[in-house]
């Protein structure tokens, strides 16, 4: 999986693209508020969520 952008509409995130997770699926998420923390913040915590993605995605893959 990749990171996803989302919006929150009262109290409730909703992804901007449907979601390939099934029906009821417990997932974690961790929340960045785009445009609030410094861009470096950004870059540091998206390199590191790029990473984690792609290690996700060769375990999906086996």
């Amino acid at each position: 999986m990749k990171p996803v952008e989302a919006s929150s509409e009262k109290g409730l995130l909703r992804p901007a693209k449907p979601l390939p997770l099934g029906e009821g699926e417990h997932v974690r998420v961790i929340v960045l508020r785009v445009g609030i923390a410094a861009a470096e913040d950004i870059e540091l915590v998206e390199a590191g969520l790029d990473d984690w993605a792609a290690g996700l995605d060769s375990e999906d893959a086996r």
